[in-house]
């Protein structure tokens, strides 16, 4: 019995054994695989982490470029105003200067017609009173030296003016 009891106690422990064997074999097949699995997803995580890297390097580049590019349009939306102010005083000074300039013509028209009209009267006036002198002279009689000189001062002095005024213009 003793035999039977070691033989089976042996028998046991070959059970045992060859159970754990086979335990620590599909343990270490696990272990194998969750090693592999874990190395794995420490790869993707990795990859992961590298590509979110890139991302936020993206970001920042895109955030940077649209700085600058906010800055040049602020500075395009400056020049384009300056431009804008100096376009409308520029158009102004035109208009300034065009208004002068048919101000000018005008009040140069409007000297040349009063001219005009004061030559046409004071000529139409002389020779009003020229007719008047020589109506009166030869109604008296009289036509003296002192008549005649008047009479001819007038007339002289009319000329004078009339070529001065028109050297004047």
């Amino acid at each position: 019995l003793h035999v039977l009891f070691n033989e089976n106690k042996r028998m046991m422990h070959h059970k045992e054994n060859l159970a754990n064997e086979m335990l620590e074999g599909m343990g270490g097949k696990n272990i194998g695989q969750m090693s592999d699995f874990l190395s794995k997803e420490l790869v993707r995580l990795q990859e992961e982490q590298r590509i979110h890297a890139f991302a936020l390097l993206a970001e920042r580049k895109r955030r940077t470029r649209e700085a600058e590019e906010s800055g040049k349009r602020q500075v395009e939306e400056r020049r384009r105003l300056e431009e804008d102010e100096i376009w409308r005083q520029m158009c102004n000074c035109h208009q300034g200067t065009m208004e002068t300039y048919l101000e000018d013509i005008i009040v140069r028209s409007v000297d040349r017609t009063a001219d005009e009209q004061a030559r046409q009267e004071i000529q139409t006036k002389a020779e009003k009173i020229n007719d008047i002198a020589y109506e009166l002279e030869s109604k008296r009689g009289r036509y003296n030296q002192r008549t005649w000189s008047r009479s001819w001062c007038t007339r002289s002095c009319y000329r004078k003016w009339k070529k001065k005024r028109s050297e004047k213009t």
